[in-house]
């Protein structure tokens, strides 16, 4: 949500970089005390903040979770904030740095015991080759349009606007 002078606070964070590329007050907050205002609040936030710090021309990002399902929640977090650093790091003009996840109580929700129980007796196999992925680079040319066209779509989507097919995704001219 934009700020008394208009800005977000993902844009007033990359300003600060750009100003001063030593800054440790690059920091994101998603958490807020006010969650705590609502006693049986099932949304409080899981994250804290997020710090990216720019060192010789690197961008590395710190991420503080009060809490974090290990199996849910970790890989999808992992992906999301590390696109984030990626996408930062894009419009800062910087390589890529380090990405480091502290979460205060990393658990598992006694839903998946199962699955995860299957999932380590899979990995603990001495034959066990864990799948490559690789995902493209970050195109160069306007991520932030993209991403509002990405946005307006999955909000579609989300409302029952829309339905999609791979015609419409195709359409996008998105990679």
């Amino acid at each position: 949500m934009p700020g008394a002078d208009g800005r977000t606070q993902w844009q007033r964070v990359l300003d600060l970089l750009e100003k001063d590329p030593d800054s440790k007050r690059a920091v994101l907050s998603i958490y807020s005390g006010d969650e705590l205002a609502v006693d049986d609040n099932p949304d409080v936030s899981c994250t804290i903040a997020a710090q990216l710090l720019l060192r010789d021309g690197h961008l590395h990002m710190s991420c503080y979770m009060r809490g974090n399902d290990a199996f849910m929640g970790l890989p999808s977090d992992l992906f999301s904030f590390t696109v984030l650093q990626e996408l930062a790091a894009h419009e800062l003009g910087a390589r890529l740095g380090s990405y480091t996840h502290h979460v205060g109580s990393m658990h598992v929700n006694d839903a998946n015991a199962v699955n995860v129980a299957r999932l380590l007796a899979e990995v603990g196999k001495a034959d066990y080759e864990p799948p490559a992925f690789r995902f493209p680079t970050m195109p160069g040319d306007d991520l932030i349009e993209s991403i509002r066209l990405v946005t307006q779509a999955e909000k579609a989507l989300r409302v029952g606007n829309m339905a999609q097919t791979p015609d419409l995704v195709e359409a996008t001219g998105l990679h």
